[in-house]
């Protein structure tokens, strides 16, 4: 996926997308954390 997000924003000069799939992966990697850190409290994991 960063290596796609690399190749369309500066290999076919697609800035504009290439720059929108970054916030995408970033929401995603957001959401994932999110879940994560409310899980682990949840569940009284102490993985940090």
């Amino acid at each position: 996926m960063v290596y796609y997000i690399y190749k369309v924003a500066f290999q076919e000069s697609r800035f504009g997308y290439g720059a929108a799939l970054s916030y995408g992966l970033f929401a995603i990697t957001m959401v994932v954390t999110l879940f994560m850190v409310w899980y682990s409290r949840r569940t009284k994991i102490e993985a940090f």
